[in-house]
């Protein structure tokens, strides 16, 4: 059972709000999130393009914005070097963009997931620089940990600039235990993470740190920064929440500029991707983003090639755009397909193995699909509750995806076991790793051994912003809530609580009756407020057959409540449908009142 952590604060948050100009509630969550004073809170609601920090503070912006103009003009081939995931397809166009667009000869080289995997190969460099006649290599999302293959790029002669945002890799000094970074020998290493980089936005992903590049390289060159300003803002945004990188800071500035920039984008092929999904007209939020634009883009890394997705945000043709955009709805639709399959097969091979108690679930199944993986970690991390590393493959290279909980930083365990590893990447939560199928138990065996995290903190938390009376809850709330917006990684959407909340009734809807509407008393009897509960209908079903009973359950579907009372975790937000806005209450989790109370029935 998950523990709710009722949050504190001790600030004075009716002065907070009267100073701030918002209301109390509002007030509170900031305060809760760090934002207590008014200066902060405006910062906050109202993040400017203009605060981000100076672009040439971080360590070799100069150096590699003048090496790609030098490039330019001198008519040296460029490659930029992108990623098969969302961040890496718009990082990857940003940067081709640009670099057409100041007259380079620019070419892009995106790896293929099953063939090449994760990052810089030496094939692939090779290829360019013979076959491509390639004179400069501008990685994008990958190359901080390709120490080997920016050397053997650097060997061929090639001048490499490296535009990344994951962790530096490091080792451990055996004396003094101190951390000896280990940067790859480019000509540059752009890289917020890095130990020596003064830039104080350390959180970006590739896609924001390519939209800092563009704008260097166009003031630099003297070019008009608005004529791909708004462009180039909108990708970064869509790579910022697919990549899940917190959104505060400079990282909120960028999704909130970007979203309300995203609905008139001319980009042909964005508004062909939003036709096909259905979102022309539509208000989209990070929701949309995470969960319908992003998987489409992705979509064609994980099944067929990314440059599907590169070549729709670059084409000028209209009918082009279409296909390709309609192609990427088709793919998307497989994955989920072969995704639910996927996890089933791995659910069921953790439980034959008996993995489901290792602090770090290490599973291999030869059978699902390879662009699958990271997908199905997360899946397994969200059941179990604990870091998942997912591998798949028939080869005798495997190649796998991990997904972490706040309390493990995934990358570093990965790093202290790199010795069994051929590839890796990543940060905390998240990273991709190959290595020789025969060193995988290993592996398991060695991660978790090294793993100091304890049963303890391994126990699934949530965490609750404040408890708050269902009978006050009100449209006018949710709309006041709205400044908080977007939500996504580190700034999450408010949660509330209630409790001893007495059952009216229950109503199944949806095709498949799996969606829960909760029809609750709300200050009296008479009194009546709906909360809505998404793909909950087993657990709730099976929480009131086993704590009261199926007559019980059966009652509360016909209207006849049976004296059923529980506690609830709940969200609010304003929704809308044929152009009218209403309010809608979504259950997080729930539980019997009398578990709270310590009754007994």
């Amino acid at each position: 059972m998950v523990k709710w952590m009722l949050k504190q604060c001790r600030v004075d948050t009716m002065s907070l709000a009267r100073q701030s100009g918002v209301d109390p509630i509002t007030a509170y969550i900031l305060a809760l999130r760090g934002y207590r004073t008014s200066q902060s809170i405006q910062n906050f609601i109202q993040p400017e393009m203009k605060s981000l920090a100076d672009p040439l503070s971080m360590a070799d912006m100069d150096a590699g914005t003048n090496l790609i103009l030098s490039a330019i003009e001198n008519g040296y081939k460029i490659a930029v070097f992108g990623d098969y995931d969302a961040d890496g397809i718009m990082s990857t166009v940003i940067l081709y963009k640009i670099i057409q667009a100041l007259g380079g000869i620019v070419t892009y080289y995106i790896p293929q997931r099953e063939t090449e995997g994760y990052g810089l190969n030496n094939e692939a460099i090779l290829h360019l620089q013979t076959e491509e006649q390639v004179q400069v290599l501008l990685t994008c999302d990958n190359g901080i940990s390709a120490l080997s293959q920016i050397e053997y790029a650097k060997e061929l002669g090639l001048q490499v600039i490296v535009l990344d945002h994951h962790q530096v890799a490091f080792v451990l000094d055996e004396e003094t235990e101190e951390k000896k970074y280990l940067l790859p020998a480019a000509d540059a290493v752009i890289d917020t993470k890095r130990f020596d980089c003064n830039y104080p936005f350390k959180m970006h992903c590739a896609a924001g740190l390519a939209y800092i590049f563009a704008q260097v390289l166009a003031s630099k060159a003297n070019a008009d920064w608005q004529l791909w300003k708004e462009e180039f803002l909108v990708f970064a945004a869509i790579a910022s929440v697919c990549d899940m990188v917190d959104l505060v800071g400079e990282n909120r500035a960028i999704v909130k500029s970007g979203l309300e920039l995203l609905p008139q984008i001319d980009n042909i092929g964005l508004r062909s991707l939003l036709q096909a999904i259905g979102l022309i007209g539509k208000k989209i939020t990070t929701y949309h983003i995470g969960f319908m634009i992003g998987p489409c883009i992705n979509a064609s890394g994980r099944l067929e090639i990314a440059n599907m997705a590169v070549e729709l945000f670059l084409t000028a043709n209209d009918e082009k755009a279409k296909e390709l955009a309609q192609q990427l709805v088709e793919l998307n639709n497989y994955r989920k397909e072969i995704t639910a399959v996927g996890a089933e097969m791995v659910l069921q091979k953790i439980a034959e193995e008996h993995l489901e108690n290792d602090k770090i679930i290490v599973v291999y199944h030869p059978e699902i699909h390879e662009s699958v993986t990271g997908i199905i970690a997360g899946r397994v991390k969200e059941k179990f509750h604990r870091p998942a590393i997912v591998f798949a493959g028939t080869k005798e290279i495997v190649r796998g995806s991990g997904r972490s909980v706040e309390v493990y930083d995934l990358f570093e365990g990965i790093l202290q076991c790199r010795s069994y590893l051929t590839v890796f990447g990543g940060h905390p939560m998240a990273a991709g790793l190959s290595m020789p199928l025969e060193n995988l138990e290993a592996f398991r065996q060695q991660i978790n051994e090294l793993c100091l995290v304890t049963e303890e903190q391994l126990e699934p938390q949530l965490r609750i912003d404040c408890q708050i009376p269902l009978e006050k809850v009100n449209l006018a709330m949710a709309q006041r809530l709205r400044v908080l917006e977007p939500y996504g990684k580190n700034n999450a959407i408010p949660i509330f609580a209630d409790k001893n909340i007495l059952l009216a009734k229950i109503s199944l809807l949806g095709q498949n009756q799996q969606v829960v509407k909760l029809t609750c008393h709300a200050g009296g009897r008479n009194n009546h407020i709906d909360i809505v509960a998404f793909n909950k209908r087993n657990s709730i079903e099976n929480m009131i057959c086993n704590h009261w009973s199926k007559e019980d359950w059966n009652r509360l579907l016909q209207g006849k409540p049976p004296g059923i009372r529980l506690d609830v975790v709940y969200s609010i937000e304003e929704n809308f449908y044929n152009n009218r806005s209403f309010l809608q209450i979504k259950l997080i989790d729930t539980r019997p009142a009398f578990l709270h109370n310590r009754e007994k029935r």
